[in-house]
C-alpha cells in the first residue's frame, strides 16, 4: 500500500525491520573482516627532507629560496624518481634478502611505483614514502632514499662549477660557492614500517554500516510501493467511507479441519 513519506512512518518501519538490518550487517560485517584479513597486507615508511641554503643566512634565504621551494620540492622529488636513484635502490635490494620477495626480478617501474610524495605551499618541507608488502623492505628503501637523496639532489642541481653566483648579503651581492646552493637537509629519518593496509577494524565498521543502510533502503522500497491491502486502515486510507463490517479471519485448530474433511 501506498503511503505518505513522514518521519514518524520512517521510525515505525526502522522499528519493525531493525532486527534483520542487524542480522545483515554482522554477516556482512564477519564476511569482510574474513576477506580483510587474507588481503596481503602493505607496509609504509617515511622520510622528511627540508629545503635549505647550507651557511648563508641573507635575503636569499629567508625569501627567495621559500618563495621557491614548492617548485624546489617537485624537481627534487622527480630527481628522486630518477634513473641515477633508482638504479642504486635496486643495486641495494639485490644484496638483500626478503620473504615472498625476488629481489633481482624487481623492474624500475616496480621500485617507483611504491614511492610516493607529499609537498606542501605553507612550507620548505616535502615527505618522500615508501609502500610495499614487506615490513623490512619498505624500510630498507625509505632509509636509503634518506642517506642518498642529498647528495644526488645536490649533485644533480647545483649549477656548472664555473658559473658565477651573487646573492644579496645587506646592501652588497656577494660571489657565493655553487657547492652549497638550494640542497636539502633531513629533518625527519626513515620511519618504522608501519602496516596502512587493510584496515580490518574501518572495513569491518563500513561494511556493516553500509549494509544496514542498503538493508533498510530494500524494506522501505518494498514497503513504500507494495499496494496489497492489509489492514482496515489501507482502506481508510483511500477512500472517505466508513467501514460496516469485516470478515474475520483465522485458522482452524486440527480437529476442526479433521472433522471438517468428513
Amino acid at each position: 500500500m501506498a503511503n505518505e513519506i513522514s518521519f514518524e512512518y520512517l521510525w515505525k518501519l526502522f522499528k519493525a525491520v531493525w532486527w534483520k538490518m542487524l542480522i545483515f550487517a554482522v554477516v556482512i560485517a564477519i564476511a569482510v573482516a574474513a576477506i580483510t584479513m587474507v588481503i596481503p597486507k602493505e607496509y609504509s615508511s617515511s622520510a622528511s627532507f627540508y629545503i635549505i641554503n647550507a651557511s648563508l643566512t641573507t635575503e636569499y634565504t629567508t625569501s627567495s629560496l621559500l618563495s621557491a621551494a614548492e617548485y624546489l620540492s617537485n624537481d627534487y622529488i622527480d630527481i628522486i624518481l630518477g634513473d641515477r636513484m633508482i638504479s642504486s635502490i635496486l643495486e641495494m635490494l639485490k644484496s638483500r634478502e626478503y620473504d615472498n620477495i625476488d629481489t633481482k626480478e624487481l623492474k624500475a617501474k616496480d621500485i617507483r611505483e611504491m614511492i610516493s610524495s607529499s609537498t606542501s605551499s605553507k612550507s620548505s618541507i616535502f615527505s618522500v614514502s615508501v609502500t610495499c608488502k614487506n615490513e623490512a623492505m619498505a624500510h630498507d628503501i625509505c632509509n636509503y632514499i634518506e642517506e642518498n637523496a642529498p647528495a644526488i639532489i645536490k649533485d644533480i642541481s647545483r649549477p656548472a662549477t664555473d658559473s658565477n653566483i651573487y646573492v644579496k648579503d645587506g646592501n652588497d651581492y656577494v660571489l657565493y660557492d655553487s657547492n652549497k646552493l638550494e640542497c636539502v637537509e633531513v629533518v625527519r629519518e626513515a620511519t618504522k614500517a608501519v602496516k596502512v593496509s587493510p584496515n580490518l577494524i574501518t572495513n569491518t565498521m563500513i561494511s556493516a554500516l553500509l549494509a544496514a543502510v542498503l538493508a533498510y533502503a530494500f524494506f522501505f522500497v518494498r514497503k513504500f510501493f507494495d499496494t496489497t491491502i492489509r489492514t482496515a486502515n489501507d482502506i481508510t486510507s483511500l477512500v472517505d467511507k466508513p467501514i460496516i463490517a469485516e470478515i474475520p479471519d483465522w485458522e482452524l485448530g486440527a480437529s476442526a479441519q479433521k472433522s471438517r474433511q468428513y
